[in-house]
């Protein structure tokens, strides 16, 4: 018999306190708020000291920005928005959001964010936003009938919802580039988590396409 599902999540989060932990900061408390509503599922929103110092509810509901040691106009934010699965013994992700910001005067200003959000096209439903600029790109729009648009509205696809990449993929990718620095063992904090999310993902591909697994195991046999 599978935990309760406010268990699943205060377990998921206790699994993302401690992943940051080893690989970026100390400053960071994910919080588990059960949504409650009369006519859907209850949500469980997942982030960082939730309630904080945003003033729009939806903000609060993200959580606070977690700092980046040594480097004060730097910060992840990462949130979850998690619902019972369909047999409703198990969460599953409704709507994620990771991001590294760059402090702005005042404003927190999101540079990269990896979003999965299933509610869009399946090719879209794992995508990242950069903010930058590009004169290369600002051509090619040129020569379009869309020319306001901008680096940051385009969504670049990374697999699918069941392919996205997680937390520790972009954490790794934040690291491994550069971008903000890690503490010393970052490398193998990040395999415990990923490895069993990637064996999650696959378990979960199985029961979608059980005759795929039965052709890959009767040529196994062989």
């Amino acid at each position: 018999m599978p935990p309760p599902l406010a268990d699943q999540a205060e377990v998921f989060a206790g699994e993302m306190t401690r992943l940051l932990a080893a690989t970026i900061s100390d400053n960071v408390e994910m919080q588990v708020v059960a949504v409650e509503s009369s006519d859907e599922p209850t949500r469980y929103v997942i982030g960082n000291r939730i309630g904080g110092e945003a003033q729009h509810p939806v903000e609060q509901m993200r959580g606070e920005h977690i700092p980046i040691e040594n480097c004060p106009n730097l910060a992840l934010r990462t949130s979850w928005v998690f619902v019972p699965s369909t047999s409703g013994e198990w969460i599953k992700v409704q709507w994620s959001q990771f991001g590294l910001f760059v402090k702005h005067k005042s404003d927190w200003v999101p540079f990269v964010r990896l979003e999965v959000d299933p509610t869009k096209d399946e090719w879209a439903s794992a995508h990242y936003n950069i903010t930058a600029e590009s004169s290369l790109l600002g051509y090619i729009w040129g020569r379009t009938d869309n020319p306001n648009r901008r680096l940051q509205s385009l969504h670049f696809p990374v697999g699918g919802f069941r392919f996205r990449p997680c937390l520790e993929d972009f954490l790794e990718f934040l690291i491994d580039e550069r971008l903000i620095p890690a503490r010393e063992g970052w490398k193998e904090a990040l395999q415990p988590t990923r490895d069993s999310y990637r064996k999650k993902q696959l378990e979960a591909m199985i029961a979608k396409h059980p005759d795929v697994a039965e052709r890959v195991l009767e040529r196994l046999r062989k």
